[in-house]
């Protein structure tokens, strides 16, 4: 198998849905399984790394953390060639539980088809990751993400077979002219001279997942309360109005925060810029924490 065929297949990739909503929890796997094979470990055991894999759905999913159905399930994507299970016989309907990996001694590990891409060149490993990230991910996640997978990441320009969504590279100048170039939860407007330093063009529904490059899906954030709204940890109502997720936590700084719960944020003064309440009702949906 070649580079462009895998990515080919990962991006055919079948992800849980139920009820409209999200689950990342197959791309958090390669993704994890990546980091593990960098480091030397081609074989993940269940009972030693179940822990781990729990841990990042639940920092990186506002679903269920439960890995053992991807761990299985992803056996069945692309005719079984991405992922293999050991001491573990899986069969589609068995009802198979965290339990019973642990019990059999279930390991799994990437299918010869893609060790043979990763070893063929150490580059592919950074281009898979870079693919995942892209499809899955917003770019303000994308550190965080290979730090808690354990990648050791070098940048990449990545190209595959199937064709990507061209960005708006107006998108960004925009958002922060709508929104008067201050943050629209604090007002933070920091310059260097008449450079902005840290106000972002965020995206309320994620442009990898649907989210045009208008400003009506386009809020202007600093860059803090921006990882905080990709996190989940801050959402709006169809008001506008900011919303603070109860999972949330932390002393004085988390209590300056709770300061804007249920606050309106400031908005463009044309109504034609303002934020649609679908995109928010997306975010609420996909992101937001509760």
């Amino acid at each position: 198998m070649e580079l462009e065929e895998l990515l080919e297949k990962l991006s055919k990739l079948r992800l849980f849905q139920k009820d409209g909503k999200r689950a990342p929890h197959k791309p958090i796997l390669l993704l994890y399984a990546l980091g593990q094979w960098q480091h030397g470990r081609t074989e993940i055991h269940w009972a030693e790394h179940e822990e781990r894999l729990q841990g990042l759905l639940a920092q990186f999913s506002n679903g269920k953390p439960s890995m053992e159905n991807p761990f299985v399930r992803l056996t069945n994507d692309a005719s079984g060639s991405l992922w293999e299970l050991t001491n573990y016989a899986y069969q589609l309907g068995d009802n198979y539980s965290a339990k019973r990996l642990r019990d059999a001694g279930a390991s799994g590990r990437f299918g010869q088809e893609v060790m043979d891409v990763l070893r063929m060149d150490p580059m592919n490993l950074h281009q898979i990751a870079a693919f995942v990230l892209e499809a899955e991910f917003p770019q303000s996640l994308h550190e965080d993400i290979l730090s808690a997978c354990g990648i050791e990441y070098e940048a990449v320009s990545v190209h595959s077979a199937s064709e990507k969504r061209k960005r708006d590279p107006q998108f960004r100048e925009k958002v922060l002219t709508a929104y008067g170039r201050k943050c629209a939860i604090c007002g933070y407007d920091v310059r260097l001279g008449d450079q902005l330093i840290g106000l972002e063009a965020a995206h309320i529904q994620w442009h990898n997942k649907g989210g045009p490059d208008i400003t009506q899906n386009g809020l202007a954030l600093c860059a803090l309360h921006h990882k905080m709204f990709d996190f989940g940890l801050l959402g709006f109502s169809d008001h506008a109005e900011v919303l603070i997720s109860r999972k949330g936590n932390g002393s004085s700084s988390y209590e300056r925060l709770l300061e804007y719960d249920q606050k309106a944020i400031s908005l463009p003064r044309f109504q034609e810029d303002q934020p649609d309440p679908a995109y928010f009702a997306w975010q609420r949906r996909e992101v937001f924490r509760g």
